[in-house]
């Protein structure tokens, strides 16, 4: 991903695969509740250390090749409450997955940009980190991959990843967040 911002290559399958990983791992392992003693966090860009709530397993599957890090977490937190991802500006993660609700918006079924209706309601993300498949329907293996999903779906936030990527790279200081967060 950072390559891709350096070099301009959006189309690069590699900066594609990327995102995905990148993305999904800074979302979903992040929005938990960080000051609250949920998550313990060392120095920036050494893995962090989870302090897990009486009754959690300790084994919560991270790709070993994208450990979590502060700056991971901190850049997942902001990606997920910013309206940057949806076409028309006008929704965030969060907006369905609103952290006063239990991660979830208390409707019947989702609703998307422009009103559009899902076809079901927005799941909670309470632990899905440990989850092994995603989704309702368990469509999705993995958080990583679960997180694009909304992204491209055209009832939700109606964006190709080519899009997100071309506004993350204008948006100031995201380039530099993710070098900062995922290396060069």
């Amino acid at each position: 991903m950072t390559r891709a911002f350096r070099r301009g290559d959006r189309k690069s399958a590699q900066a594609f695969k990327g995102f995905r990983e990148e993305f999904g791992a800074c979302c979903f392992l992040s929005c938990g509740r960080g000051s609250s003693g949920y998550h313990t966090i060392t120095q920036p860009s050494t893995p962090i250390r989870l302090a897990l709530p009486l009754g959690l397993d300790l084994y919560m599957p991270v790709p070993e090749d994208n450990p979590l890090t502060a700056e991971k977490i901190a850049l997942g937190r902001r990606l997920f409450f910013v309206p940057l991802l949806s076409r028309d500006y006008t929704l965030s993660c969060g907006s369905c997955h609103d952290p006063r609700r239990a991660f979830t918006d208390g409707l019947p079924v989702a609703v998307g940009i422009q009103g559009r209706h899902g076809t079901r309601n927005a799941p909670t993300l309470v632990n899905r980190a440990y989850g092994k498949a995603q989704f309702w329907d368990g469509r999705a293996a993995s958080l990583e991959e679960q997180a694009l999903q909304p992204i491209e779906n055209p009832d939700e936030f109606d964006m190709t990843i080519e899009e997100v990527l071309v506004r993350l790279k204008a948006q100031g200081d995201y380039p530099s967040l993710f070098l900062s967060a995922f290396g060069g």
